[in-house]
């Protein structure tokens, strides 16, 4: 990363991966559930610090990419209209910050800090229960933030 006496600004970028997501469930009588999972994420980032010896801080910005699910369950059975389900790639917006420490001129360890907002969308889906032309869809915003906190491990060529 170039610097400038002791401060220093770079690019970063990263990919991950997920298996699981936060979710919902209102009761064991009414079974009315919502769940989110982030599939994958990427970020482009700048970052900007301030080194004092071998120790860096800094903050981070940029765009983030991602694929989220979000699903809303409101009834039980196997009936089509009980679960809907909207998967799509959001683009939104990462902040955060972190430290970072030259461990030797190859390696470097440090904590980091992320907000990622990746805006909100809503599902919708017809309650079956509801018993003919007076349905009426009942709808879910989801909000799709992620807060990722990380060790690092970097080798630097």
């Amino acid at each position: 990363m170039p610097s400038l006496g002791n401060a220093v600004f770079g690019l970063e970028g990263d990919i991950s991966g997920f298996t699981t997501g936060p979710s919902w469930s209102e009761n064991a009588f009414n079974p009315k559930s919502v769940s989110t999972k982030a599939n994958w994420l990427s970020t482009a980032r700048v970052r900007a610090g301030l080194a004092v010896g071998d120790t860096m801080a800094y903050v981070t910005g940029g765009v983030a990419f991602g694929s989220v699910t979000n699903t809303q369950r409101v009834c039980s059975g196997s009936d089509p209209f009980c679960t809907k389900s909207s998967s799509t790639t959001k683009v939104g917006w990462v902040v955060g910050g972190g430290v970072e420490h030259m461990w030797d001129k190859h390696w470097t360890i440090g904590l980091e800090g992320l907000f990622v907002d990746l805006g909100s969308n809503t599902v919708s889906s017809v309650s079956p229960t509801c018993g003919g032309s007076g349905c009426s869809n009942k709808n879910t915003k989801f909000t799709n933030q992620i807060v990722i906190g990380r060790v690092k491990l970097n080798y630097k060529f």
